[in-house]
């Protein structure tokens, strides 16, 4: 287990409402926010209070001497740190092997805790590790998987497959219709917060039902991203933006136009995104 200074640039990594400027990588597949030399190989169900505060990305008994070894990279213009297992294979059976990584974003990508990613290029053998998260108090946790058994809302590793732990809600297409839908006389689309830093809130109202398209457009009129394509009724609604394309990227800085449509009105706002 080797432990990590994280640049300055990036800041502290915010875990459970606790800041660290510190990581701790250990060869069998995990992450300890913070400074320890624990370096179990044999993975439990969490929680385990045996082991620190925990990023299980694949814990299992791997053997880093064979295969192409842990690699960390500072991404400063993606605001994120990345740890990959570099094709590194098992200790038993020695030839297999998988490849797979945990990206840590930065505080400007939530304004509490940091989101963290895991994410999979291979699935080889995933058959007697586990993936999870536990929190510093070694209580909280979430299992996605222990010895070949996934929690009932997961869907098991596959290649290409990425698991994104955050303490923002859903991030789009969630509509909240209110509960009566009286004195709606016009056509109304809102964002919050101004500027826009984690994620963007975007709210309005129906005076009618119908089919309806929201949307996100960059400063030269170029679609960035579809919120929300189909019919609602009257009412009400929210859905939250994640700052990203259509392709999953991050967006830059900037001025970007919502623009909510139905069949018979139209009505724009702006955004102004400072991550």
């Amino acid at each position: 287990t080797v432990q990590i200074s994280l640049p300055p640039a990036f800041g502290p990594f915010v875990f459970y409402g606790q800041s660290y400027n510190q990581i701790s990588v250990c060869s069998n597949g995990w992450i300890a926010p913070g400074n320890t030399t624990v370096n179990t190989w044999s993975n439990t169900a969490l929680p385990n209070t045996g082991m620190p505060p925990l990023l299980a990305v694949n814990w299992d008994d791997l053997y880093p001497p064979t295969g192409g070894g842990v690699w960390y990279y500072h991404d400063a213009a993606n605001h994120r740190f990345i740890v990959e297992w570099d094709s590194v294979h098992y200790y038993s059976p020695r030839d297999a092997w998988d490849k797979f990584q945990v990206i840590l974003y930065d505080t400007t990508r939530s304004d509490g805790d940091c989101e963290f990613l895991f994410q999979y290029l291979t699935a080889n053998n995933y058959t007697s590790n586990t993936v999870g998260e536990q929190d510093p108090t070694l209580t909280r946790y979430i299992q996605v998987l222990y010895n070949g058994s996934y929690h009932r809302g997961a869907a098991a590793l596959a290649p290409g497959r990425a698991i994104l732990f955050t303490p923002e809600g859903p991030q789009t297409g969630v509509m909240e219709p209110a509960s009566s839908t009286g004195g709606l006389s016009r056509l109304e689309l809102s964002v919050v917060p101004s500027p826009v830093r984690g994620r963007a809130r975007l709210a309005w109202q129906l005076p009618a039902g119908g089919r309806v398209r929201l949307t996100v457009y960059d400063a030269s009129g170029r679609l960035v991203r579809t919120i929300l394509s189909g019919e609602l009724a009257a009412g009400r609604y929210q859905a939250y933006w994640d700052l990203t394309d259509e392709q999953g990227r991050r967006v830059a800085n900037g001025l970007y136009l919502c623009r909510l449509e139905t069949a018979d009105h139209s009505v724009t706002t702006r955004a102004v995104l400072l991550h």
